[in-house]
């Protein structure tokens, strides 16, 4: 494999395997899954800074701009009752963590729309998880409990987690980041908790509230304020090679 590949590869595996899932699991030992998803929720937003600057078809606009944040407000709308704040140093430092994970992510995500094609996507993707998990397992095994059960619910929940959560979850971000833009991609991880809500009351039957359907309106308003200028964009490119054919 060329050394530009490897160095790709590399980058995807700490960046978005790596780093990220250290400190978001990390730091949800500290905070509330609504503060972490809601910590969480900046991904587009660095996604749309370093697409401006690393990508040549990704403008950054104040409607783009003005839709990523509408979004995360309302997830804040949505998770409102479980974004309680400690001050303990361990809190913060946790809280800072679970921030800084979604930059990381925005850089692999947009290196990966830079670089699309130059590694197939299923190569990419099989050293990458095999790194960043080899990485992590180096960290848990040097830092964290060395007592756990294998059980058949541990079991089942790595095996869910690898399946659904990174081979399939991944396989599609990627099919979509050779697709559609960069910034677009990333909107996704602002209905992600909301619909793993609804999947908590779908399986588990958990409570459902009026907070959740006005934060979900707001989320979807703000994707669709986002997403406006890209479907304008590729509906000006599609009517001007309609054109010229």
């Amino acid at each position: 494999m060329p050394r530009e590949r490897r160095r790709f590869v590399a980058i995807t595996a700490v960046c978005v395997f790596g780093v990220p899932y250290a400190l978001v699991y990390v730091g949800e030992t500290e905070v509330t899954s609504g503060l972490a998803a809601v910590l969480f929720s900046p991904l587009p937003l660095f996604s749309a800074v370093l697409a401006w600057r690393l990508l040549a078809d990704e403008p950054l606009t104040s409607l783009k701009i003005g839709g990523i944040v509408l979004g995360i407000a309302g997830l804040v709308v949505v998770f409102h009752g479980g974004l309680a704040l400690r001050a303990t140093a361990t809190a913060v430092l946790a809280m800072v963590g679970v921030l800084v994970a979604p930059a990381f992510s925005a850089f692999g995500q947009v290196l990966a729309r830079r670089e699309g094609g130059s590694l197939p996507t299923t190569l990419l993707l099989a050293w990458a998880m095999s790194l960043g998990g080899a990485l992590l397992l180096a960290v848990g095994v040097a830092i964290g409990p060395r007592r756990f059960t294998l059980d058949g619910r541990t079991l089942g929940s790595i095996a869910y987690l690898a399946l659904a959560g990174s081979v399939a979850g991944f396989s599609l971000l990627y099919w979509l980041l050779a697709r559609i833009t960069a910034v677009s991609t990333s909107l996704l991880n602002l209905a992600l908790p909301i619909l793993a809500l609804i999947e908590g009351w779908a399986v588990y039957g958990e409570r459902l509230n009026l907070s959740l359907a006005l934060g979900s309106v707001v989320v979807a308003f703000g994707i669709g304020l986002a997403s406006f200028g890209s479907i304008r964009r590729a509906r000006r490119a599609s009517a001007a090679v309609d054109t010229a054919g």
